[in-house]
């Protein structure tokens, strides 16, 4: 993605859906959420990096806007503009010219082939060991149901992981949001039904764990779990793909690495039934 414009996700077109009266929910070094009538907006300045529901943007325009940033400060949208209310004063923030991007994923084709693979490359990362969440015998029962049962127990499971585990998205979360990103990717008659308990559940984990849920339910992901969608989509060679693992599982201290659990999980329970495709 490029780093000398502003980026807008495409899932917050047009701004205006969220209301016009918002505040700063959370801050971050380079990132801070406002949140408009419950829905959140993250704005930050990561390379290479933006959230299912972000704006990015320049080092030098995130500075300037910082801030004006503080937790509980005021915001307002009039038009394309974002206005900050703080003591030190006022700040226009003019997203006229800002580069929609789309990060919505749609179903591609199911290769077995493919598959096959991108499972055993997870396999060899021993992601089990590296997530966030303790592998005691509960976990392991819902770990096994997710990778092979026809029709898993979808509110037991959503009791267990949402919210489970440390962080600003729990680890059980990570892993749900991502599980069901695959099933969506491959049109898996399963995702509605993970969608809606998710939707149950919103108010059993934290705000942005709640946002990205909210998103990945619409289908839109943060831009490197689109670019490992792409890759995938497109068929490019498996060290490319590997990469893309690599760059998912650095995202925070263990909600990458949870995010890449529940995507092998997905895949596991797709290539154990549909055995004969």
């Amino acid at each position: 993605m490029s780093t000398n414009r502003i980026q807008i996700s495409e899932y917050l077109l047009p701004l205006a859906q969220f209301g016009k009266l918002g505040k700063v929910h959370s801050v971050f070094d380079h990132s801070f959420n406002l949140e408009f009538t419950g829905k959140l907006v993250n704005i930050a300045n990561y390379h290479e990096y933006l959230s299912s529901y972000g704006i990015f943007l320049t080092k030098e325009l995130f500075d300037a806007v910082q801030p004006f940033a503080a937790l509980g400060n005021v915001v307002k949208l009039a038009g394309e503009t974002l206005t900050f209310y703080s003591r030190g004063g006022v700040k226009h923030l003019d997203l006229t010219d800002a580069e929609p991007v789309s990060l919505q994923i749609k179903p591609i084709p199911y290769r077995r082939a493919q598959l096959l693979q991108l499972k055993e490359l997870l396999e060899k990362e021993k992601l089990g060991e590296r997530i966030g969440i303790e592998q005691n015998d509960t976990f392991q029962q819902i770990a096994a149901e997710l990778a092979a049962a026809p029709q898993p127990r979808w509110e037991a499971i959503g009791k267990f992981l949402v919210g489970r585990g440390q962080g600003l998205t729990p680890s059980g979360d990570d892993m749900l949001v991502s599980y069901l990103f695959v099933l969506k990717m491959f049109q898996d008659p399963r995702a509605s039904a993970l969608s809606a308990m998710l939707a149950q559940h919103e108010n059993t984990t934290t705000d942005i764990s709640k946002a990205y849920i909210q998103a990945i339910s619409a289908g839109y992901v943060n831009s490197l779990i689109y670019d490992f969608y792409q890759d995938l989509k497109n068929q490019a060679p498996l060290q490319k793909i590997h990469l893309d693992i690599e760059k998912i599982e650095a995202i925070g201290h263990t909600s990458g690495k949870d995010m890449c659990y529940g995507i092998l999980l997905a895949i596991s329970s797709m290539i154990h039934l549909r055995k004969g495709e």
